[in-house]
This record gives structure tokens, sequence and C-alpha cells, in this order.
């Protein structure tokens, strides 16, 4: 008898554990802010960054610094962060900084970069209108991520 007591208990949990997992239906669900799906930056475009880039200037906005490369291994470390998947812009979202590719003094393209809740993303810009959007890949990320950690706490605390 015992034994069928707990074998109840475990299967009712897992029913309420299943129906509580459930999304809701449409009526009840809260509107999300839609985000718009860009185009993914041509491969003629990236392919063009690849054969041309030869300098990347960061500029980033909190905490506000900024910081270049010419060494050809960090262009293209810089140029891997860029994935092939399109990401979905939220208007509203807030850059963390922007990047500059370029050959020489020229700039070949901008982008926003957008690290958190939106997504891990770049925002390229052409004639200064948003106009293709990437995802970054993780090792992208990690970059950003460790670059802010390294400034962050190199800021003196108050």
């Amino acid at each position: 008898m015992r034994n069928w007591l707990v074998v109840f208990t475990v299967a009712a949990m897992l029913v309420l554990a299943n129906w509580s997992c459930k999304p809701k239906s449409k009526e009840t669900s809260t509107p999300q802010t839609p985000g718009n799906t860009m185009p993914t930056l041509p491969i003629e475009t990236l392919r063009m960054l690849v054969s041309n880039c030869n300098h990347i200037d960061f500029i980033m906005y909190n905490p506000s610094f900024s910081m270049s490369t010419d060494e050809a291994s960090s262009v293209r470390s810089t140029l891997q962060q860029i994935s092939d998947a399109p990401a979905v812009h939220t208007p509203g979202s807030q850059p963390i900084g922007r990047i500059f590719y370029q050959a020489g003094t020229e700039t070949l393209l901008e982008a926003d970069i957008y690290i958190g809740v939106g997504g891990d993303y770049f925002l390229f810009y052409q004639d200064r209108k948003p106009t293709y959007a990437n995802i970054m890949t993780p090792q992208g990320r990690a970059y950003y991520d460790q670059i802010l950690s390294q400034v962050r706490s190199a800021i003196p605390q108050q």
C-alpha cells in the first residue's frame, strides 16, 4: 500500500510539473516588443573585409574607452566574431560600442556592438543607415566580456 502511495505522489508531481511548464495560451500571454530581423552581411562584403581590412578601431560607451588593432592575427580574429546567422535587432536596445573596419585611413564598414538581453550581435551600417545584422559568435562574446572586465577592474573604485 505504501509503495502505491509513493508511486501516486510521484505521478501527481510529474503531471503538475508538466502542466505548469506548458506555455500559456495566446490570450493570456503578454505581448512582446517585436524585433526586426535584418538581412545578414553579404558574403561579398565579408570577403572584401577579409581581403582589405588591416586596422580596426573600437569605441566603447560604458565604460568609455577606445582601442584599436592593426595586428593581422587580431584583425582576422575580430572578423571571425561575425557569425553567418541573421540577428534580430530590438528597437530601443542600446549598443555597448561601435567598431570601425578600416583599410589604411578609409573606413570600409561600421557596426554597433550589442551584448545582453536582446542578444549578442553586430548591427552594420551602410550609408549611415542600419542595414545588416549578424549574430556574434560565442568567441566574440567572450572577447568583449574579457575586455570590459579588464577595463572595469582597472578603473579606481570611489
